[in-house]
């Protein structure tokens, strides 16, 4: 039996038509020791390996072809972010530019000879190893000396023990004083050896030359320096995302759910960076359009709890509710949020599109920076 095999099969009938494949696709699920096996992927993914040739790093179609991978392997750590059950919170500190790979190494690693413990390198696979900026020089120095790594000739040999302590030496010697996020795996390492033991040539790499382009923290500061209100916010960043300019939706993988997160997280670094020129403390602009505004993202039941709460009226509309409730607290934001339930507060940042974990009072000055700043 072959793992690799019976994914290629199923990667072959889930491509779709923009994919050369067909409409519709019908797979029988079985339960088997295949389902330990089967390394999933993406079929955009499985139709890049087999058809793009990266050494051609000058051609706009591979260009494009770069763009789409890079996309579907950054998928998983968008999703994390937007997921507010996993904290992300020291990924999200790092400068976006910096989340963005500069390259990748593209290689293929050929099926084993011999029975590896490795299921999946015994059966062969495609590998693209993302590097970023805390990494680059790193790999760098660790690709340039494959070579004398590979003097000794009993790691030339495809033994999985030998890799895993050569993997572990090296994990030691180039990467120890490395931070290891965005991303770094010791897998992949362990990925470059079996190649160059294979081939004994280095593995291609291939810049990302456009990556400047896709840079978020650029828009967030058009945004920041626009001073737009909370309310123009998510048109201008609509109104980037439709823009074909640059190509946000095939970065992000056409969920804009992905590019607004990324925007509102790099508009929070911003707003949380004092600025000299104001006092500490500047007064909110127009409290009652605000406070209708954070309201109006609470559901009537949510609202009709806090009047409940507060001993107020349940009739009338949302909008009788949310004026009730803010005349209640003399029309002041803060004495209304402190007020809230978490569950509130979240609500609210989930209509800002702003990050949600924290406790109570780390959420309130979050919105309260969203608010002032934006």
């Amino acid at each position: 039996t072959s793992t690799i095999l019976m994914t290629q099969m199923i990667g072959r009938g889930l491509r779709g038509e923009k994919a050369g494949g067909t409409k519709e696709a019908y797979i029988v699920s079985f339960i088997d020791d295949w389902q330990n096996k089967i390394n999933w992927v993406n079929p955009g993914k499985l139709f890049i390996d087999e058809n793009v040739d990266f050494s051609d790093s000058t051609s706009p179609e591979t260009r494009k072809r770069l763009l789409q991978l890079i996309s579907i392997e950054k998928m998983e750590e968008f999703a994390k972010i937007l997921d507010e059950t996993v904290d992300t919170t020291d990924l999200e500190k790092i400068d976006f530019i910096k989340r963005i790979p500069v390259g990748l190494y593209c290689f293929s690693i050929l099926p084993s000879s011999e029975n590896s413990e490795d299921e999946k390198i015994s059966d062969g696979k495609t590998c693209e190893v993302l590097v970023y900026d805390n990494i680059q020089k790193a790999y760098s120095d660790f690709i340039n000396d494959l070579p004398k790594l590979f003097k000794d000739k009993k790691n030339s040999e495809q033994d999985e023990k030998r890799i895993e302590n050569l993997s572990k030496k090296i994990d030691h010697a180039y990467f120890s004083r490395c931070e290891k996020l965005p991303a770094y795996r010791i897998e992949d390492v362990k990925d470059i050896l079996h190649f160059y033991a294979q081939t004994e040539e280095k593995p291609l790499f291939v810049k990302f030359s456009n990556r400047e382009q896709f840079d978020i923290s650029k828009i967030a500061q058009e945004i920041f320096n626009k001073n737009l209100s909370i309310r123009d916010v998510r048109p201008y960043q609509d109104e980037v995302w439709n823009d074909n300019k640059i190509s946000w939706q095939a970065f992000f993988g056409y969920n804009q759910d992905y590019f607004i997160r990324a925007c509102n997280l790099e508009l929070e670094k911003l707003q949380a960076t004092p600025n000299p020129l104001i006092s500490p403390n500047p007064p909110v602009e127009d409290d009652c359009i605000q406070i209708k505004t954070l309201l109006n993202y609470l559901s009537k039941e949510q609202l009709k709890n806090i009047c409940q709460i507060n001993e107020l009226a349940l009739n009338g509309s949302e909008d009788t509710l949310i004026e009730r409730i803010s005349s209640y607290f003399n029309h002041n934001l803060t004495q209304i949020l402190d007020d809230l339930f978490v569950n509130d507060l979240k609500s609210i940042c989930r209509g800002l599109r702003i990050a949600v974990y924290g406790n109570k009072e780390a959420i309130i000055n979050r919105i309260l920076r969203n608010i002032t700043n934006v």
